[in-house]
C-alpha cells in the first residue's frame, strides 16, 4: 500500500503487513490494517494513493479504486475522463465566476462517454492533462 505518488513510483510500500478490509456490498476497499507489537495501524481508503493486490495495482479515484495499467509511456487508468475529472475539486472553483466558466469549458472538453487511457504524472501524482494528452482524451 502506498500513501503518496512518490512512494508508489519509487516502489517503496508502507512499512507493515497490511490487510485490506473491504465493504460487504461491492467489495470495495475501505481501509488497510496492520498489526505490530500488539498495536493496530489503520489507514482509511481516502488516505491511500494506491495499493497492490494479487499482483495488480489500484489507484484511488473519487470514491473507489481503479486498476492501474502500465506501458512504455507510464502508468495509466482506463476510464471515462468525465468520471475522473468531474469528481476532482478544481482550483478554478476558488477564482469565482471566471473560474467556474473555465472549469465548465475544461469539463466539456473531457466530458465524453469513451473510455480513455488517463496517465499519471510521476513527478506530481496528478493526472497528465498536458495539451498532447488532453487532445488524446477528447478525440
Amino acid at each position: 500500500m502506498y500513501l503518496d505518488h512518490i512512494s508508489f513510483f519509487k516502489q517503496i510500500p508502507e512499512d507493515g503487513n497490511f490487510v485490506l478490509e473491504k465493504n460487504d456490498h461491492g467489495g470495495g476497499v475501505v481501509r488497510a490494517i496492520a498489526e505490530k507489537d500488539g498495536k493496530k495501524r489503520k489507514i482509511s481508503a481516502p488516505k491511500m494513493f494506491a495499493y497492490v493486490e494479487n499482483g495488480k495495482a489500484y489507484k484511488k479515484v473519487s470514491e473507489r479504486f481503479l486498476e492501474l495499467n502500465r506501458n512504455e509511456n507510464g502508468f495509466y487508468l482506463l476510464s471515462k475522463p468525465a468520471d475522473i475529472f468531474s469528481a476532482q475539486v478544481s482550483p478554478f472553483a476558488m477564482m469565482g465566476l471566471a473560474g467556474v466558466l473555465i472549469q465548465s469549458i475544461a469539463t466539456d472538453r473531457t466530458n465524453n462517454d469513451a473510455v480513455k487511457e488517463i496517465y499519471i504524472d510521476p513527478l506530481t501524482g496528478e493526472y497528465d492533462i498536458s495539451d498532447e494528452n488532453l487532445n488524446k482524451l477528447i478525440q
